[in-house]
């Protein structure tokens, strides 16, 4: 199949013949695979806004929507999208936000700690005390710390 994988691919019914594989890949993934994957939200179909678990060995995944998914194209998008969101607050409005919208208990003091340490790279300094956050950082900072039960 590799050798003639040009050809395969402009066949009329390719996409409905990947399509129907990976569905039927699906359906007996849980009988053959010898240990249970965890799977993670990896991003959003860009076809219907659903999100997208994959565990950590595919590469090819079909939404909901019948769209094919490549996972690691996907992953690195989300990835990029993360890491371009900052928040500019101070450490205290920082523990706030971490409460309000994740239920994660950080104290102030624990969030300065981490600037101390170096633990938050990215974030930088703005004006009067304020700072510029990295969501990703302080989110996996936050769940590894907090009090939160999983």
């Amino acid at each position: 199949m590799q050798s003639h994988l040009a050809w395969l691919c402009k066949a009329t019914n390719a996409g409905r013949f990947l399509r129907q594989l990976i569905r039927l890949n699906r359906r007996i993934e849980p009988y053959v695979d010898r240990r249970p994957r965890t799977r993670r939200i990896i991003g959003v179909c860009p076809e219907c806004g659903r999100e997208v678990m994959a565990a950590k060995g595919e590469s090819l995944l079909l939404c909901k929507c019948g769209n094919p998914i490549n996972v690691a194209e996907l992953r690195e998008q989300s990835r990029d999208k993360a890491e371009s969101i900052h928040l500019t607050k101070t450490p205290a409005g920082m523990s706030q936000w971490l409460r309000e919208n994740y239920g994660y208990e950080v104290s102030r003091k624990q969030i300065s700690n981490w600037l101390n340490r170096g633990k938050l790279p990215s974030s930088k300094p703005v004006d009067d005390g304020y700072r510029e956050f990295n969501i990703r950082e302080v989110l996996a900072l936050a769940m590894g710390s907090s009090t939160r039960p999983a």
